[in-house]
């Protein structure tokens, strides 16, 4: 039972959160495919969502994080929430199923561990520059001839489509946890760049049939031995998906 009790918020980390969001907003981060809204009701809360890097699985993909900030920030640093999950799949070795982010910055890694030195723009900086070309490197003890590197690599090709753009741009759920606003902004960015998501579409479906060593697609399971995956890559049935979403974004644009 709550107590109805409401954190005292320092002067300190008051002034501290109003410096680094005048910060991002002075200096924004969309060259890096970063965006940045903070809650206009609670200052303790943030949201944040990054568009995957080129020539990367996570290319174009809509990923979504939201922060919590404690009442002493900044001498400890915010909780970071994953928020474009699904299927059971481990998006990220530093993104968790269960929405935890894992960085040493955040104190939820060994590393260098947080000081009052970063900011909101720090934070997201480092988490877009984890989103790599190959990000089973991530996780510890994984060299570049892993058994799993490429067959991760594929699933998360595919889910970036399947999940981290069309999922996501339907999503009801992510509304109702404060990314309405960067969701319009990604159903922007993604009927202004339809045909830049079918290139990758494309080239996502090539990797593939090298992967699999075909002339041809054919749908088949995609299994990793670590955290224990089993896909089914379907690009026939993910194009049809990615048409449709573009149908009902449009749709959602007549409306607004």
């Amino acid at each position: 039972m709550s107590s109805g009790k409401k954190k005292i918020i320092t002067k300190e980390t008051i002034k501290r959160l109003v410096a680094d969001i005048k910060d991002i907003r002075k200096n924004p981060l969309t060259d890096h495919g970063i965006y940045y809204n903070h809650d206009s009701d609670d200052m303790l809360k943030g949201y944040a969502m990054i568009i995957g890097p080129e020539d990367t699985p996570y290319e174009g993909g809509y990923y979504f994080f939201k922060f919590k900030f404690p009442s002493n920030y900044p001498h400890a640093p915010p909780k970071v929430s994953f928020y474009t999950n699904g299927y059971n799949i481990r998006m990220h070795p530093n993104l968790y199923k269960n929405k935890k982010v894992c960085l040493s910055i955040l104190n939820t890694w060994h590393g260098e561990s947080w000081t009052g030195c970063q900011t909101i723009s720090s934070i997201l900086l480092t988490i877009c520059s984890i989103l790599t070309e190959n990000p089973l490197l991530h996780e510890p003890g994984v060299s570049k001839s892993h058994i799993d590197v490429e067959s991760y690599n594929q699933i998360i090709n595919f889910m970036n489509i399947k999940i981290a753009t069309i999922e996501v741009l339907a999503s009801t759920s992510l509304i109702k946890k404060g990314f309405k606003d960067l969701l319009d902004i990604a159903r922007d960015n993604f009927l202004e760049n339809y045909n830049k998501k079918l290139e990758i579409f494309e080239k996502a479906k090539q990797k593939y049939c090298q992967y699999t060593d075909s002339l041809e697609y054919e749908p088949t399971y995609i299994v990793t031995n670590l955290y224990t995956m089993q896909v089914k890559i379907d690009y026939n049935k993910l194009k049809k998906l990615l048409e449709d979403a573009q149908l009902n974004a449009k749709e959602v644009i007549k409306v607004k």
